[in-house]
This record gives C-alpha cells, sequence and structure tokens, in this order.
C-alpha cells in the first residue's frame, strides 16, 4: 500500500500546486508525470519541463516505508477533482499501475518508473537556492507586469 488512508483536499491541494507546469503531449512521456515521494513525514510532489522545477510537500504523519513512483499528473488532478470532498482516498501501487480508491469509486493508472524522473535540484548541486513565500513572489511580479511581452514573434 503506497497510501493507506488521506484526505482528498490534503492530496489534492499540493498536486494543484506543482501540475502547472507539466503538459499532456511531451517528447519524453516522464515530463507528463509527477513524481511522488513518500516518507515517514509525509508526500513531495515534485514536476518539471526540464528548465523548471516544482516541488510541494505534504506533512503527514504516514508509515515508515519510503517509497516513489510517478503517475500522470493530470489524470491524477482530473480524478481527485472528481472526487467528492472530505473523501479519504487511499493509493495502493502494484505492478507498473497505482490503484486509487474513494468511496465506491476505483481507477486504474499506469506508472513510471520513479529512478527515471529526471531531477534537476540533483544537477544543480552548489547553485543558489531561494526560498519565496508565494504572496511576496506574486507582489514582485505583479510589479514589474507591465514589463512583460504580450506577444514573441518569431523572426525569419
Amino acid at each position: 500500500m503506497f497510501i493507506k488512508q488521506i484526505d482528498r483536499n490534503d492530496l489534492l491541494k499540493p498536486l494543484q500546486a506543482v501540475v502547472g507546469i507539466v503538459e499532456r503531449k511531451q517528447p519524453l512521456p516522464i515530463l507528463s508525470n509527477v513524481l511522488i515521494k513518500k516518507n515517514k513525514d509525509g508526500v513531495r510532489f515534485v514536476t518539471t519541463d526540464l528548465e523548471i522545477q516544482i516541488e510541494a510537500q505534504l506533512k503527514a504523519e504516514l508509515d515508515g516505508t519510503e517509497s516513489a513512483i510517478t503517475i500522470s499528473a493530470k489524470k491524477l488532478q482530473e480524478i481527485l477533482r472528481a472526487i467528492p470532498d472530505n473523501s479519504t482516498i487511499s493509493l495502493d501501487d502494484q505492478d507498473n499501475r497505482l490503484l486509487v480508491k474513494a468511496n465506491k469509486s476505483r481507477f486504474s493508472l499506469q506508472t513510471l518508473p520513479a529512478q527515471d524522473f529526471p531531477m534537476l535540484a540533483e544537477q544543480l548541486v552548489g547553485a543558489a537556492k531561494v526560498q519565496i513565500e508565494q504572496g511576496v513572489l506574486r507582489r514582485l511580479l505583479s510589479s514589474v507586469q507591465y514589463a512583460m511581452a504580450n506577444k514573441i514573434s518569431a523572426i525569419t
């Protein structure tokens, strides 16, 4: 059992935080997936487009086994959105599939090996790291938004 029981809202919130850079049609199928790493302290969600890597953490007390899988980010998000609020969800990984159970619903999704997921943070050892709150970043970007290009045209 990957995750025995977790609230749907608790699982959906960090997933939505990282799914924004994921596109369904990628040259590498693993880039349309989210890496889900579970340890005793909680669950970490990671997505990348090979230029940007986004991570979100869900703090929860889970069983002590560490494991990781990759699953289609958009598909998992769609499934979790379709499940009623405050439902309890369980995730079970078996034979390259993830079984998502909630109430009477069952979904089986194909997984890819976690070791194949490209981790940019590991490639940037020694690089500067900046951590900033979402609200502060939003205010900073809104103050320079007027200077952003609306349209990029290709020079031919």
